[in-house]
């Protein structure tokens, strides 16, 4: 996930920053993110980014207006959060489908519940490319219970059914770092949304498959399936 802030006050745009790079370390979530001053440096570049946090009023060009370029070019295939000293806006803002506001100063709790709400959002959109017996497949985030490896195939198990393809278990774990997903085991790779139980040994999938947890890693995921 990539991320565009915009904002003309440079004070704002040094807490952002530092917020989102410590909710990165506290989540232990890689995404990435680039500041912006003004509107028209970024008004070539929407294509790039999957959220925008914006702030409303700016002196080129009015938030909203803003909004609206890039809602009309990619409807809710982008996310929309203003940031603003004015929360009376979010009447007008209805008509880009706005998914959140944060107030300035903003807190660090507002923040992280917005990225933490805007993640679960990009998830449930989020899909990944594996070919598989010769054909390609567009495989949902959000429906992979947990990637293993033997051998040399990844195998990618949905509720029912399981693919094999042929990239490495490290390669999902990078593309999957924003999605709420663990590496337990050298072998696993597991989707903390589909878990059902877990302790220091094992992992029972809401599937009713088991997973295997490293004991030396356990303390680290017990860490992250409580804070993420």
């Amino acid at each position: 996930m990539k991320i565009a802030v915009c904002d003309d006050e440079k004070v704002t745009l040094d807490e952002l920053e530092a917020l989102l790079n410590k909710y990165a370390v506290t989540r232990q979530c890689n995404f990435e993110f680039e500041l912006f001053e003004h509107y028209s440096s970024l008004a070539d570049r929407l294509e790039e980014f999957d959220v925008f946090l914006l702030d409303y009023k700016m002196p080129d060009i009015d938030g909203l207006d803003f909004a609206k370029k890039i809602f009309d070019s990619y409807g809710e295939k982008k996310t929309i959060v203003f940031i603003t000293a004015y929360p009376e806006i979010v009447y007008d803002s209805f008509e880009v489908r706005t998914f959140r506001f944060l107030v300035k100063p903003v807190k660090r709790e507002d923040l992280f519940k917005t990225i933490d709400s805007v993640l679960k959002l990009y998830a449930s959109r989020k899909t990944i490319s594996v070919k598989s017996g010769g054909e390609t497949l567009n495989v949902d985030v959000k429906d992979i219970y947990y990637i293993t490896v033997t051998l040399k195939d990844v195998h990618i198990h949905l509720k029912n059914c399981s693919y094999i393809c042929h990239k490495t278990l490290d390669y999902f774990e990078k593309e999957l770092a924003s999605f709420r997903f663990f590496r337990t085991h050298r072998e696993y790779l597991v989707n903390m949304d589909k878990i059902r139980s877990f302790d220091s040994k094992k992992i029972i999938m809401k599937n009713g498959n088991t997973v295997l947890m490293s004991p030396r890693r356990y303390s680290n995921f017990n860490d992250s399936f409580f804070n993420d």
